[in-house]
């Protein structure tokens, strides 16, 4: 990615920019603290580079470790199991009205 500067204007681009390259490398971002880092180094001017700075200090704060762990373990005690599954469920079973998103489908490209 770029580097970011806090416009609002390249915002989504720089977001979906760092996204694509953590999941063409996974195996270079093996914790969420890592992925942090790794984003907050392109946050080099203007309000990114604030934000970048208070958050670092958040970061060594005994808050975010508390916050960290336990979402750490909550998701694998109590989230879902299987999220690709439940996704694809949730769409083969979306309505709308009285009809499913396939029929509409259906109708569409009639």
């Amino acid at each position: 990615p770029l580097l970011y500067d806090g416009s609002m204007a390249s915002c989504e681009a720089f977001i979906n920019a760092c996204q694509l390259y953590i999941s063409a490398k996974p195996h270079e971002f093996a914790t969420v603290s890592i992925k942090i880092t790794w984003v907050l180094g392109f946050m080099q001017s203007g309000m990114a580079q604030l934000f970048r700075d208070h958050f670092m200090v958040y970061m060594n704060s005994q808050e975010f470790r508390t916050q960290y762990l336990e979402s750490t373990e909550v998701d694998p005690a109590f989230g879902d199991p299987n999220k690709q599954a439940t996704t694809i469920q949730e769409v083969t079973t979306v309505k709308q009205g009285s009809k499913s998103a396939e029929e509409h489908v259906q109708v569409f490209k009639q």
